[in-house]
């Protein structure tokens, strides 16, 4: 019993003396500025920026040999002169004894107090980094028996973009590591803040994992991966969120691969209420190398609202480019809106379609998003073509769409064609439609206009030019017969320019220029009360001279169906109808008038029209009264 004592004693007395001489030969031969020196010398040759190490650099032997550096900063390149591109106050690096005295690298601890990164693109696009990720800068890291712990505490990493005047910031960011041995899961945890300069996103994450490795390999795996996020902010959605997300993650440094498997994200919010927000993805794979990023059978429900679909992308870094198909389910966008905490109003409800269903190839690059083919189904209305979002600071839009009514007979179906090009500012609300094209049949409607969606309620305003058209062959393409007229060259000719301006519940065409035949009309005409169960239509307008003979088969004043000066027409019951035409001559026959004022408004369900002269004081084309307010045309 007493000799292995005395061999232990011994192997202890044996390692105290060399651990005593390594340390007195250390302190005897080390040099401290000297090593600091060659160290700078070394980084600026490698990297071309200058490294400062103002601190202490003292060595380390017990329980392992290392070395403790104090603040050092490592220079911005020429251009970025305002910060420093790194710094750090502490940074202690140890590796074990043994192992070394066998010829062997084995990481035992890293700890980092103090690191502050800033990374910037300038103005010209460029990057205080670039010369760090330049070929021929970046050495394969020493093969290691294992890596150690790892501590890195009140970290902080910003991103700065003074072409786009954006700034991200990672603070107080606290990183925990546990050793990593060869095939042996070790513990990771990381917590830190996020926020940016835009008061667009701030908040709490944090991530854990558990890791393993492949050293020889250099290949690591973390299984499973769980991240939980709360953001708040103007950009988050409904300005709140929770996040939770898990997946098994792997990285094969040396191919530059990173591959994700059964992620699966939910988030909560007070913008979907109790339908929370959720992502599913069996797989994803990241090549750095090649540039590329492929997903597929991706799932997402948000609200009750169900998409599936797939993407790849290319040229990432560089000049990206994606592809990949996107389908979203039947659904109800009044019970969508509903889920999101913003009912509609009673009126627009009974406007939206019961289902809404989409299915649409989807492709862009640098400069933009395309939906090419694009296939969308709103009850019984198909609509199908492409539309195009551009990423520029107006956001330009550009589309181009057939709409499909159901038919009302299977040899003329009601297709309308709808083109345009306009702007979608970003953060604005305010929406402009610079080229608009609007055709139905032989009819095409020209414009442009502007939706405004920042107050309290939507409201639009359009200039339209309605080129001359045969409206007898518009309602034979919808399968409709012409009304009976007295000439069978009326109504054969029709052109319009109007401004027209609203909102939810008002409809105002002022002014309004129409040609129908020989006869030019001028005024303005509104609709009240759309949501209501009366609508209201007050009209003033003013015409040259009409032959009314030509049209309907009115009677004339003293005959059967003459009431009091005037005659009715049936119109449905809840039509509110009041107004005046001022016509400079009303020709029946071989009859003309001059000057004559006709007036009508609805009573029971019938219209009643009443002539007189026109009184030389009123102007016909007044404007008409109405409840929506007047706005700007585009």
């Amino acid at each position: 019993m007493k000799r292995p004592l005395k061999w232990l004693a011994g192997i202890a007395a044996g390692i105290a003396v060399l651990t005593l001489a390594l340390a007195l030969a250390m302190a005897w031969w080390f040099d401290a500025d000297a090593l600091k020196a060659r160290v700078e010398t070394w980084v600026e040759n490698e990297t071309g920026l200058a490294l400062t190490i103002s601190g202490e650099l003292s060595p380390r032997l017990f329980p392992g040999v290392g070395v403790r550096v104090g603040h050092t900063a490592l220079r911005n390149p020429a251009g970025f002169e305002r910060q420093n591109l790194a710094e750090f106050e502490t940074f202690s690096l140890r590796v074990k004894l043994f192992p070394l005295l066998r010829g062997t690298v084995a990481l035992d601890q890293v700890t980092v107090e103090g690191l502050n990164v800033h990374l910037v693109r300038s103005g010209s696009g460029g990057h205080n980094f670039d010369r760090l990720l330049a070929p021929g800068k970046r050495a394969d890291p020493p093969a290691l028996l294992a890596l150690g712990r790892v501590r890195l505490t009140n970290a902080a990493f910003t991103y700065s973009d003074e072409l786009g005047g954006e700034i991200l910031r990672v603070t107080h960011l606290d990183l925990r590591a546990d050793p990593l041995a060869d095939g042996q899961p070790a513990a990771l945890s990381a917590r830190f803040q996020l926020s940016d300069s835009e008061g667009g996103v701030a908040g709490d994450v944090s991530l854990d994992a558990q890791v393993s490795a492949d050293l020889a390999r250099r290949v690591f795996n973390a299984q499973p991966l769980a991240a939980r996020a709360a953001l708040r902010g103007t950009g988050v959605p409904g300005g709140e969120i929770q996040i939770e997300t898990s997946a098994d993650v792997g990285l094969d440094p040396s191919a530059s691969r990173v591959s994700v498997e059964r992620l699966r994200l939910v988030g909560e919010s007070p913008a979907v209420g109790d339908a929370p927000l959720a992502v599913s993805i069996p797989k994803v794979t990241l090549d750095l190398n090649a540039g590329s990023l492929s997903a597929a059978q991706i799932a997402l429900e948000v609200a009750g609202l169900d998409m599936e679909g797939q993407i790849d992308a290319g040229g990432l870094g560089a000049d990206p480019e994606v592809s990949g198909s996107l389908r979203v389910s039947s659904f109800s966008p009044a019970e969508l809106m509903r889920r999101l905490g913003r009912p509609s109003p009673n009126f627009l409800e009974a406007r939206l379609p019961r289902s809404v269903r989409l299915d649409a190839s989807v492709s862009g690059d640098g400069r933009g998003l395309t939906l090419d083919p694009l296939a969308a189904n709103l009850d019984e209305v198909q609509v199908e073509g492409k539309i195009h979002l551009g990423f520029a600071p107006q956001w330009p839009l550009a589309m181009a769409l057939r709409i499909d009514t159901p038919p009302v007979t299977r040899r003329n179906p009601n297709a309308i064609t709808l083109r345009g090009s306009g702007r979608a500012p970003e953060g604005a609300a305010t929406y402009q439609i610079e080229a608009m094209e609007l055709t139905l049949g032989p009819v095409t409607a020209r414009g442009e206009a502007k939706v405004d969606t920042g107050g309290s309620e939507l409201t639009y305003a359009a200039s339209l030019s309605l080129p001359r058209f045969n409206p007898r062959a518009l309602l034979d393409h919808l399968g409709r017969p012409a009304p009976e007229t007295g000439d069978p060259k009326a109504l054969t000719r029709i052109a319009a320019t109007l401004v027209v301006t609203g909102s939810g519940n008002d409809l105002v065409l002022e002014p309004l220029s129409l040609t129908l035949d020989d006869t030019q009309i001028t005024g303005s005409l509104s609709v009240t009360n759309l949501s209501g169960e009366a609508p209201a239509v007050n009209f003033a307008l003013r015409a040259d001279a009409l032959d009314a003979g030509r049209y309907l088969p009115f009677s004339i004043p003293g005959s059967d169906n003459n009431t009091s000066g005037g005659w009715l027409l049936a119109i449905p019951k809840s039509l509110n109808l009041n107004g005046q035409m001022n016509v400079g001559a009303l020709i029946f026959g071989e009859t003309i008038v001059n000057h004559v004022q006709l007036s009508a408004r609805s009573r029971n369900g019938r219209i009643e029209l009443q002539t007189g002269a026109a009184p030389p004081h009123v102007n016909p084309g007044d404007r008409v009264a109405s409840s929506a307010a007047p706005r700007p045309a585009p």
